[in-house]
């Protein structure tokens, strides 16, 4: 573990000094949160009372289910630019034979690569999640006067605090592991692109009548319990196969 880290460390500094990589992983939650703040104050400031704002935060067409899902794709967006630069990087800035030479186990060294992406996107997930929780309930005082619902609610937190590391987690694997196999870092990117479609595609299960974040009902919290486990073991078996791919003397003689 504490070698690990180490990898993390050093990847960081690095990353700190790449505006393109950094500024842009700052930029997107700063626009998302704007844009939604700007939404729900539009939204409050027109609304004649609140049995009217009720039925348009929670009716048929939700706009509070909408930006759930939205902020929702941080964790997915986020770490593809740092994971995508894990090993191919390493490659481009003839570094990683140096690294592939180190006295550390593969599978502290993909955990190591893990972390870099995976530290920086939760805690600037959590940070936008908790901004955006707070300005909708003092957008609520400043408009209605008085806080018509309690935000977060108890979906919102689950989906803070267990889907987004998870898919975070499963976005960095899948990162990782086409890393491990291309040659420049805008290839990794573009396949990453693709794989992770589907990833995203799921997050918007909820404006087809799939709601796991929905728990009116028994059917509803097993969903959201299945599809919590499904993630976990995705996590798990995605991890072993970056470990499986990684191959020191391969990539060594391929340098």
């Amino acid at each position: 573990m504490k070698k690990a880290i180490i990898i993390m460390k050093k990847d960081w500094k690095e990353i700190r000094t790449s505006w393109q990589i950094f500024g842009t992983m700052i930029a997107m939650p700063i626009l998302l949160l704007i844009m939604a703040l700007i939404t729900f104050g539009f939204m409050f400031s027109v609304a004649k009372d609140a049995s009217e704002l009720m039925s348009v935060l929670f009716g048929e067409f939700s706009m509070l289910s909408i930006y759930n899902i939205i902020f929702l794709m941080i964790p997915v967006i986020l770490p593809t630019y740092i994971a995508a630069d894990s090993f191919v990087g390493e490659k481009i800035r003839k570094t990683i034979e140096g690294l592939l030479l180190c006295p550390i186990s593969d599978k502290e060294l993909i955990f190591g690569k893990i972390l870099v992406s995976f530290v920086p996107t939760i805690l600037i997930t959590l940070l936008t999640d908790a901004i955006y929780a707070i300005g909708i309930n003092i957008l609520q005082l400043v408009f209605i006067n008085n806080i018509v619902f309690i935000f977060p609610d108890v979906p919102f937190i689950l989906m803070a605090i267990i889907h987004s590391p998870l898919i975070c987690l499963i976005t960095i694997e899948i990162m990782i592991i086409i890393s491990l196999k291309v040659k420049g870092i805008r290839e990794a990117q573009q396949i990453g692109g693709v794989f992770i479609i589907p990833i995203i595609t799921f997050m918007f299960l909820p404006f087809i009548g799939l709601n796991i974040f929905d728990f009116s009902s028994i059917t509803n919290i097993v969903f959201f319990i299945i599809v919590t486990i499904l993630y976990i073991i995705i996590v798990i078996g995605l991890y072993y196969i970056a470990i499986k791919i990684f191959n020191r003397q391969n990539i060594i003689q391929k340098i």
